[in-house]
């Protein structure tokens, strides 16, 4: 499957060339459903990439752990904040907390959008805080034009948030 772009233009207009790349897209989902749409999105958008499924934070950091020491980091984490035991917001500090993992850009794809989540999303380090709603497309679309390498967060503006 070939890419959707070659390029990207980020929102300060400037040019990105999408590399190949051999580090994996992490997803980090308890729904299995959730999983296998986000990671169609995934290669909608960067082609042939390596994606790895975790249905707990716990099986993330586990493997961070373990592969840190030789480079095999993702390139980027997709994260679901509601989970069991867990939580994605208590998963992305542990990430920001560590400076082995504090540079792997984390988006959140929550099926929450209550304003608060966001908020400390973002106060935590996310790049980004997507709904769930979004179609496969409009997330390749996101992937591929978002800014996640600059550490510019992005929110939607027209996004319509839970009380």
């Amino acid at each position: 499957m070939r890419p959707v772009h070659e390029s990207l233009q980020n929102v300060h207009g400037q040019t990105l060339p999408l590399q190949p790349s051999e580090r994996p897209v992490a997803i980090v989902d308890d729904d299995i459903d959730d999983q296998a749409t986000l990671k169609r999105a995934v290669q909608l958008a960067f082609g042939d990439v390596p994606v790895l499924g975790f249905q707990s934070g716990a099986g993330l950091i586990h493997y961070l752990h373990v592969f840190s020491e030789s480079k095999i980091k993702p390139r980027l984490i997709l994260l679901d904040l509601d989970m069991p035991k867990t939580s994605g917001l208590s998963i992305l500090e542990i990430l920001r907390g560590d400076p082995a993992m504090s540079d792997i850009p984390v988006v959140v794809v929550s099926g929450t959008l209550n304003r608060r989540h966001i908020e400390k999303s973002f106060a935590c380090g996310s790049r980004a805080f997507l709904p769930k709603s979004l179609s496969r497309q409009e997330l390749a679309a996101f992937l591929v034009q978002a800014p996640l390498q600059e550490g510019v967060p992005y929110n939607p503006s027209a996004m319509k948030y839970d009380a």
